[in-house]
């Protein structure tokens, strides 16, 4: 059994909470075989269990074992003693080999471990040597006799010793992918009784013996071996590339297959008496001989023998086929086999097939198409008439091809189409298609007549003879110039089974789906569109003022709606429509930072979603969530009955009035999870009996059911004036207070006593001044204090005035007795935790992040109040130089964090160390390190430093690899050398990186990412005349705020500089603007006094999300931009010193 997380595979006969499917103490002993995972490890070893219990396994397969200590799975295994086979599956043992032999003090354990004479690896990804001789368990392997390493991704090569593989016979190696020699000279004797090897589709191995550094003339004789195979090895050159002598008195078979590259079998002697041919495939009885195994090797090589039959092909890492695929890659090439092709980076192809050439690729799968600059098509009409009307199924003129494709991705800027011909394509089992950063495209696909001289060019599929009958997703980004995807006259069926279609920085697209077309998706379940600039409806159901819906009766099974950074957006659905037309499938709605959108839901929408479950409205221009019903009375009420809603978040819609401008009733019958703030013009709760103004929300309804919810500081007031019942608030376990400007802590404490089930709290946007300033006196009411539930956790969001947390005479002690996690964002004045051992007994995980003035976390001396963590975060807090400082007590410290098993530091621009004193830092349980854009960490600390468990650090929380230069101390050493910390940044102020001023003056991208820069200053920098040029503009697609300030001799922001075809690339249209910084919203420029322009040049800049423009003391400025476009509303700010402002926007 594998890959079952959901259920309890084996329990206890006496402790039976939940369920089991096996008893261990019924089944363990009548099976042979048992495949068991890490938990069932842990459970059994746990277990008082007779010795006997296991006697009959043979077979054990252990998989998911995350537990990195060797010892422990060692101990388990001695429970097996008749066991012969063992295989371990998707374990994270790192490094079998680091574990030395004092790691066991009980010898005697090691010798019961029972003898195995199979060991499979299966996907231990984290392993990268197998085993030396003092390895533990080299017990188990000295009777070893096959050994199979399948899919270890990091495994570098075997590193046999004699003493584990005297009676290996068989070695099985597989898709080992780093992998770059099998074993070294030297330890080729530990296979000295090999008779069947294995190697295959391991593409970075070169070689299958390697030396050892030493030029010594070897003999080695591999005298058992009888069979030996080698498939699918792209890079390998040889079996030895040495001049070393080989023997292979028992060889009788070698079976060499798609290895392309291999130009000999040995460089020095080689004999094989036995051997009289070379096999192709398994089945080719035939084979092929030369004389012997070197001119045979030597032949299929010049025959260009081993690219036939290859599954996947990468023609980027055969440079040598690009030349024969323009001309005509079947001379070499077996298409029947190929599964996979990727061609990226070739700009000598203006196509990639023939039409002809497709009906040869029945296996293939997945195509992924990227940067090749002159591709026009993937498919050309070329290639012999006959085969293509042969392939012709009726009159349709409709052509079958790739009838196992199921995935397509193209990323190439030249490519006008997919294909551009006279017949109609069908894909029958393509699933997913994703067009990226295609310019020039006009066409997808399309079909048209050969005698027809013009034809339309439209986005997308042109007529009803093309189909994808099986196509699942569809995902399409950075089209530059369409303004549509689809044309209207699709047949119903072209997308029958399309469930998935997402949408992706298409910035003139106007909308996405018309009526004619929502009856061509009616499977369309998940929609998500983001970031296309000029989108103003998602479903278009009035064209021209034409009154089309009358024919159209649509039930619409769409389940999942994303709408993210549409700025134009003004409706999602059209609105006003009539009510044949239904959405009752909706399930989730999510739609944020769409500012000019007034209405979400038009009243015919509304009325119908009884199945809508999760809806979040977050940063819009939202004045109401319902619109008003055009068809009826002002005095008739409407019920809207959202009876499967469980989860709702409304977050800052700072024009919300209402939910719907008519006299209406709501119900919320499931909501469970509330979250609101920064809606301050629509009152949110109310009571039932004073409803003068209409409340989104009856506190006697709602409050009741829900476990999560958001109240401001005026709800609070009004919930305490209130006369309500203790148990209205008893399911309540969440609860975020905001905007709470009370200081008095006592009313809030009196609040909280209402929540006694509250497990977590939350503290947002509050006026708080400092928490641990109330004294015990303050709070005359002891009783009340005792009634404060105790939370798990504590979160504290903008809570600027607040400088410490507590301290021991707090009242708010007793609601963090029991804390587990405490989350501290965004307190802008917050000097440090100074936590309490009282306070932090349990606390296990603490995340620190954006806490401007916060210099260090914690002081030495308390320290000890975080004994219990497991998890430490901080993030974005600019000032912070350490993370444990002294607290001026010079004593040598032994700090141990001995609970401590992950740690990230992101962020963190003025941190040198973890801690900069000669302390002694120990962190026993510590397995994760990620560090990442802490460019001044020169090192981890100044004193002793021991981390047994940890072997690498991450730089992001997806670098599974990570790096180590031996202990962490040396790793971060090592990235300050390699100023690491400089990738990734999110917000740049150059003044406060001296060091990085000159590199920018050259080329700022040889160090900096700008594609994730989102803040940018530059201030008192009298070296540079300009910023950045045009090019390196359009890299900056996440910056939103630009500051210049006393840039003595700054000229322009923007020069028109580097390659032109870049900025040709990004021009949309004919009136030669180019649309830069998609999310730029401020631009401030001071005190610049030789600036004469942010940028003057030929081409015209539009900015699409600009809304404030500020300009002061720059008095040499004559034109801001010579062509200048941004069609939102920006606040503009002239400085003093700018005389003509008449032509500070010029468009020449």
């Amino acid at each position: 059994m594998s890959g079952c997380r959901r259920i309890k595979i084996f329990g206890h006969e006496e402790s039976q909470i939940q369920h089991s499917l096996f008893l261990v103490e019924k089944v363990i002993l009548q099976l042979e075989e048992v495949s068991i995972t890490g938990d069932c490890v842990k459970m059994i070893s746990d277990g008082q269990y007779e010795s006997d219990l296991f006697c009959n396994i043979k077979f054990l397969r252990i998989s998911f074992y995350c537990d990195v200590s060797v010892v422990f799975l060692i101990s388990f295994l001695r429970r097996f003693y008749n066991l012969k086979s063992l295989e371990l599956g998707c374990c994270s043992i790192k490094e079998l080999v680091s574990f030395e032999n004092d790691a066991f003090e009980d010898k005697d354990m090691i010798i019961t471990i029972p003898k195995v004479k199979i060991l499979r690896l299966y996907m231990v990804n984290d392993i990268r040597h197998l085993w030396k001789q003092d390895f533990p368990l080299g017990h188990i392997c000295a009777s070893l006799e096959c050994l199979q390493g399948l899919k270890c991704g990091n495994l570098i090569n075997l590193g046999l010793d004699l003493s584990f593989s005297e009676n290996l016979t068989t070695l099985d190696v597989w898709k080992c992918e780093k992998m770059t020699e099998l074993i070294t000279s030297l330890k080729t004797q530990s296979l000295a009784c090999l008779v069947t090897m294995k190697i295959r589709e391991c593409e970075r191995m070169r070689e299958v013996v390697a030396s050892d550094g030493d030029e010594t003339s070897y003999e080695i004789v591999f005298r058992a071996l009888k069979h030996l195979e080698l498939h699918c090895l792209q890079s390998l050159s040889s079996f030895c590339s040495r001049n070393y002598t080989l023997r292979f008195p028992s060889l009788e078979q070698v079976t060499l297959s798609q290895c392309p590259r291999m130009k000999n079998f040995n460089q020095g002697e080689l004999t094989t008496p036995k051997l009289q041919k070379v096999q192709l495939t398994e089945t080719d009885f035939r084979g092929r001989w030369a004389g012997d195994l070197n001119a045979t090797v030597e032949q299929l090589y010049q025959e260009r023998v081993g690219y036939r039959g290859l599954k996947c092909l990468k023609l980027s890492e055969f440079p040598e086929l690009v030349d024969i695929w323009s001309r005509n890659p079947q001379e070499i090439l077996d298409f029947t086999t190929l599964e996979f092709l990727e061609v990226c980076d070739s700009n000598n192809l203006r196509y990639i097939f023939n039409l002809s050439m497709t009906f040869a690729l029945g296996k293939l799968q997945q195509i992924e198409i990227k940067r090749c600059s002159n591709l026009e098509q993937v498919i050309k009409e070329e290639g012999p008439i006959t085969i293509v009307e042969e392939a012709i199924t009726d009159g349709t003129k409709i052509i079958s091809i790739f009838p196992r494709l199921r995935s397509i991705m193209e990323s190439c800027p030249d490519m006008t189409s997919f294909y551009l011909g006279c017949k109609g394509l069908e894909c029958p089992s393509l699933i997913e298609m994703k067009v990226t950063n295609r310019s020039n495209m006009t066409t997808f696909i399309s079909t048209f007549s050969g005698d027809e001289e013009d034809k339309e060019e439209i986005i997308g599929v042109e007529v009803d003879n093309v189909a994808f009958l099986n196509l699942e997703k569809i995902k399409i980004t950075h089209l530059k110039n369409a303004k549509r995807i689809w044309h209207n006259k699709l047949h119903t069926n072209s997308f029958s089974m399309l469930k998935e279609l997402t949408v992706k920085e298409c910035n003139v697209l106007l909308n996405i789906i018309s009526l004619f077309l929502l009856e061509v998706f009616q499977r369309l379940e998940k929609l998500i569109v983001i970031d296309c600039a000029s989108l103003e409806e998602v479903f278009q159901f009035q064209v021209q003022g034409l009154d089309i819906e009358e024919m159209y009766v649509i039930d619409s099974q769409l389940r999942e709606l994303k709408l993210i950074r549409l700025p134009k957006l003004k409706h999602v659905w059209t609105k006003y429509h009539k009510r044949n037309i239904s959405f009752e499938s909706l399930r989730q709605v999510c739609i944020k930072e769409c500012w000019n959108l007034k209405t979400l839901f038009p009243f015919s929408i509304a009325k119908d979603l009884q199945q809508l479950e999760r809806l979040i409205i977050e940063c819009c221009g939202l004045e109401e969530i319902v619109s008003k019903n055009v068809e009826g009375s002002d005095e008739q009420e409407f019920w809207f009955a959202f009876n499967q809603l469980s989860f709702l978040m409304l977050w800052y819609l700072p024009y919300l009035t209402c939910f719907h401008p008519g006299m209406h009733r709501t119900t919320w019958s499931a909501l469970k999870q509330l979250r609101m703030s920064g809606c301050r013009r629509i009152k949110i709760f109310g009571h039932e009996e004073s409803q003068t103004q209409p409340s989104l929300f009856l506190i006697e309804k709602v409050i009741p059911q829900l476990e999560e919810v958001s109240f401001t500081g005026g709800c609070i007031e009004m919930i305490s004036d209130g006369q309500c019942e203790s148990d209205l608030f008893c399911n309540i376990k969440f609860l975020r207070i905001s905007f709470y400007f009370d200081v008095s802590i006592v009313f809030l404490v009196s609040f909280l006593r209402r929540f006694y089930n509250l497990e977590s709290l939350e503290l947002g946007s509050c006026n708080f001044k400092e928490l641990p300033s109330f004294e015990n006196d303050a709070c005359e009411d002891k009783d009340m204090i005792i009634t404060i539930p105790k939370v798990k956790k504590l979160r504290f969001d903008v809570v600027n005035n607040i400088r410490h947390l507590w301290k021991q005479d707090s009242p708010l002690g007793r609601t963090c007795a029991s804390l587990e996690c405490l989350e501290v964002w965004n307190c802008g004045n917050l000097i440090n935790l100074g936590l309490d051992i009282s306070f932090s007994e349990n606390l296990t995980t603490l995340d620190v992040f954006k806490c401007n003035e916060m210099l260090e976390l914690i002081t030495s001396s308390k320290v000890r109040s975080l004994a219990c963590l497991v998890t430490m975060r901080i993030r974005e807090c600019e000032r912070m130089r350490e993370v444990v400082a002294s607290d001026g007590d010079e004593t040598s410290y032994e700090i141990v964090f001995r609970a401590l098993k992950r740690l990230e530091l992101h962020c963190l621009q003025s941190l040198r160390s973890f801690c900069s004193r000669n302390y002694t830092l120990r962190f026993p349980s510590l397995e994760q390190v990620t560090l990442s854009q802490c460019p001044r960490m020169m090192n981890f600390n100044q004193g002793e430093l021991t981390t047994p468990k940890l072997q690498k650090v991450q730089l992001t929380q997806t670098d599974l690899r990570g790096r180590w230069a031996g202990d962490l101390n040396a790793t971060v050493e090592q990235l300050y050398q390699e100023q690491v910390g400089y990738c990734g940044l999110k917000r740049l102020k150059l003044s406060e990186f001296p060091e990085l001023v000159d590199i920018w003056s050259r080329n700022p991208q040889e160090m900096l990412d700008f594609t994730t820069l989102e803040f940018l200053e530059v201030c008192d920098s009298n070296n540079l005349r300009y910023i950045i040029n045009l090019s390196m503009a359009f890299g900056l697609r996440q910056l939103r705020q630009m500051k210049f300030k006393r840039c003595n001799n700054l000229e322009q922001v923007i020069k028109e500089e580097g390659p032109i075809t870049i900025v040709e690339e990004a021009i949309i249209d004919s009136s030669n603007i180019i649309s830069i910084f998609r999310r730029l919203r401020s631009i401030i420029v001071e005190s610049c006094p030789d600036m004469t322009s942010f940028y003057m040049e030929s081409k015209g800049l539009e900015c699409l999300s600009l809304v404030e423009i500020k300009i002061a003391n720059c008095s040499n400025m004559t034109t801001f931009v010579s062509t200048f476009s941004s069609d939102e509303d920006k606040e503009m700010i002239i400085g003093e010193e700018v005389d003509n402002v008449a032509t500070i926007f010029s468009d020449k």
